[in-house]
């Protein structure tokens, strides 16, 4: 196993220095980070390291989150999990809802590039709209954000061919 780091150190002397009879109530579960996929093996959150798989006990951060508020918010997320805790269940990227489909495109059109990939992408997802029930509410909703952001990149487009010396 070898000798313990100097985090292992610190938190088992933390321990100790909590009254036998309030350590249990103050004690916050641990939290582990769970990285899937291709996402890097550590990580920091609220000036805490997280390494994949080692489960560490949180503390308040000065002008950041308290341990109770992460413990919070990592229950909700599905990159960690806490002790005692179901982990949460990752969204699927490919929207289901009309309300999801709505934060989908908007999404797409905030950062799109070009008025020709705007236009593909809209038409190409006719049928997504449809599976995931989104109506002409929907679709005029989303057409107030497309059509102003399409509008800015045509323009762009124009003002960077008129740019271009011959």
């Amino acid at each position: 196993m070898g000798r313990p780091t100097n985090a292992e150190l610190a938190e088992r002397e933390r321990e100790r220095e909590l009254p036998a009879d309030d350590s249990k109530s103050k004690r916050l579960p641990k939290i582990t980070y769970s990285p899937e996929g291709d996402a890097p093996i550590e990580t920091i959150w609220n000036r805490h390291r997280f390494r994949a798989n080692i489960p560490i006990t949180v503390k308040d951060v000065q002008n950041g989150l308290t341990a109770a508020e992460m413990v919070a918010i990592a229950r909700n997320n599905p990159h960690f999990s806490v002790e005692g805790f179901e982990k949460a269940k990752s969204v699927s990227p490919i929207p289901d809802s009309p309300e999801r489909y709505r934060a989908y495109a908007v999404g797409w059109i905030r950062i799109a590039n070009s008025s020709d990939e705007m236009l593909r992408r809209w038409k190409a997802e006719a049928e997504l709209r449809e599976e995931c029930g989104a109506g002409p509410d929907d679709v005029e909703y989303l057409q107030t954000i497309f059509t102003p952001r399409l509008s800015i990149l045509k323009d762009s487009e124009k003002l960077a061919a008129s740019a271009v010396n011959d």
